[in-house]
């Protein structure tokens, strides 16, 4: 995994990009290397790692329920967080959800 003190010499996200975007960036990381990177700065990514222990959050629009997936992908671990979804159908992911609701929430 990389660690952002391996990285030096780019100070802002855009000089960051830029840096890996180049060649001499590029051969340094892994393609896994570069997708961890790049949810580490996601807005959504970075709330959720970082909401209060034990939280509970709503997913609406939860689709197959590919959010559930972030608790255990990269540090930190958040399997304290209790989801749940909704959707206009059940998503075959909904089982990692503590509940889940099919409907139109327009309705």
């Amino acid at each position: 995994m990389l660690e952002m003190s391996q990285i030096q010499t780019p100070t802002t996200i855009r000089e960051l990009m830029a840096h890996y975007r180049s060649t001499e960036g590029a051969a340094q990381l892994t393609r896994d290397e570069i997708e961890q990177l790049y949810w580490q700065f996601h807005p959504r990514f970075r709330f959720f790692k970082t909401v209060a222990a034990g939280a509970r959050l709503l997913d609406v629009g939860a689709n197959q329920g590919g959010l559930s997936q972030w608790r255990g992908w990269n540090a930190p671990d958040r399997s304290d967080i209790i989801m749940y979804g909704v959707d206009l159908e059940r998503g075959s992911l909904a089982d990692h959800y503590a509940g889940w609701e099919s409907g139109n929430l327009d309705d």
